[in-house]
């Protein structure tokens, strides 16, 4: 119970009414912010093995997923289309992965330097270098450019005047802000031909269960590596496919629980039934998740293609972006504003929504005044 500023003792006092006395002050309650969401998922590039802190969504996207990249996978699409107050990002990758790299060389040809992918992952093949004449006019130093080029755009990358020749001194560089340079290492004095390729031997192999769940208490890797960020309240993954999904969401109850301060949002597979979302949600009941049904279309922003994606990401936006007291299933428009990316419903639940409250789902549901919102908070 709050200790009062003022209070009335009647034992010491022989009239009625109120009298102030001196009382030391309660301590004032700290806020603690609810707007902190983990996404846990297969973004095409960025770093391993450590949670990523944007400083903003545009930070984030160019980190995660630069122009030139993939843009159609769950990871990037669960990022996109929403107004998370604060991320905190976190990519999967199979075990041992490795950064593509590419040794230039003289006309012997001698490697001069070897450059090196900012991440690891196949993703990373992708790259291309071109080494042109450097804009100081030495002839013995050089341009190195990288870039890459895909549906979703172009990003590139320049390091110009680069001086391994061995006259005066060697070039160093600063790739802290860089997202396609890694490393550039000098092996021998001298100036790598002209010429363009690109990177190879990034690698990483098959994504199981355990590259998205971690070891509990160890912080090692996947949700493991957000044991040791208290300010995260609410935690999702993309789709980590049919095959390791029941793991990946026994994974996420789990660490919600372990870590008793968030909560984590999940979903069945695609094309199930209001009963299979049902029977699906009754292997995870828990007070720290929320279990989201059906899937649901949002449009492409590099091509307009309408594609089918969890909904569970969109569960853990509109949570995050309202005060705790007030719930999810809230169906004022500010709330289908923050559902706006949604275009449809891969399946329209009617009268089922009811039940799967019951079931403690969380069904999506369109309004007939337009949007989209949730049934219940369940």
């Amino acid at each position: 119970m709050a200790t009062p500023l003022f209070a009335t003792t009647l034992a010491t006092q022989t009239r009625h009414g109120v009298f102030a006395i001196e009382r030391k002050p309660p301590p004032v309650i700290q806020a603690q912010g609810t707007g902190v969401v983990a996404i846990v998922g297969q973004f095409p590039w960025g770093p391993v093995g450590s949670v990523y802190e944007p400083a903003d969504i545009g930070d984030a996207l160019k980190h995660m997923g630069p122009p030139g990249f993939d843009h159609t996978g769950s990871a990037y699409l669960a990022m996109t289309g929403k107004a998370f107050p604060s991320l905190r990002l976190v990519r999967i990758v199979g075990a041992s992965p490795v950064n593509a790299f590419k040794a230039l060389v003289d006309a012997v040809p001698a490697t001069i330097c070897t450059v090196t992918s900012k991440y690891p992952g196949a993703s990373g093949n992708s790259i291309t270098w071109t080494i042109a004449a450097a804009t100081d006019g030495d002839a013995n130093h050089f341009k190195l450019t990288l870039s890459i080029t895909g549906a979703s755009g172009t990003t590139t990358e320049v390091v110009d005047n680069i001086n391994f020749s061995g006259a005066g001194a060697d070039s160093t560089f600063d790739f802290t802000n860089s997202v396609l340079f890694g490393t550039l290492t000098k092996a021998i004095s001298g100036r790598p031909v002209n010429g363009s390729g690109s990177l190879a031997g990034g690698t990483s192999s098959a994504i199981v269960a355990a590259d998205y769940v971690g070891t509990q208490g160890t912080a090692d890797k996947g949700m493991a590596l957000l044991e040791g960020w208290p300010d995260v309240r609410h935690v999702v993954t993309d789709d980590p496919g049919n095959t390791i999904r029941a793991a990946v969401n026994a994974g996420l109850l789990a660490h919600v629980e372990f870590c008793g301060d968030r909560i984590g949002y999940t979903n069945g597979p695609r094309a199930q039934t209001a009963a299979d979302a049902r029977t699906n949600a009754a292997t995870m009941q828990s007070k720290q998740l929320v279990y989201a049904d059906p899937w649901v279309y949002v449009r492409d922003s590099v091509d307009g293609t309408k594609r089918l994606v969890p909904p569970g990401p969109f569960a853990a936006s509109v949570a995050s972006q309202l005060s705790p007291s007030t719930s999810m299933a809230w169906k004022d428009s500010e709330v289908r504003s923050m559902l706006k990316g949604i275009v449809d419903l891969e399946a329209f639940r009617g009268d089922s929504a009811g039940g799967n409250t019951t079931a403690g789902v969380c069904t999506l549901v369109k309004m007939t005044s337009g949007g989209f919102a949730f049934e219940s908070a369940v």
